[in-house]
């Protein structure tokens, strides 16, 4: 993978984490939710997880690592 590369798809991914944690806070403002709606907090979560594994290969491939909380 290419600087160029690497940083154009880290942006990319900066975004879609903003967007995902506005949705989940919209989720969390509310007590219930429908089915739908739980759903796609699901599918957000399950989103969130592949982009840190995405984020660890490309450290990977770069000779760094995703610090361990």
């Amino acid at each position: 993978m290419d600087n160029k590369y690497i940083s154009e798809r880290v942006s990319s991914i900066r975004q879609e984490i903003e967007e995902l944690r506005n949705l989940n806070e919209k989720y969390r403002a509310h007590n219930e939710h429908a089915v739908i709606e739980k759903s796609a907090h699901q599918n957000r979560e399950l989103r969130l997880s592949q982009i840190k594994q995405e984020l660890a290969i490309m450290l990977k491939g770069c000779g760094l690592q995703l610090p361990t909380p």
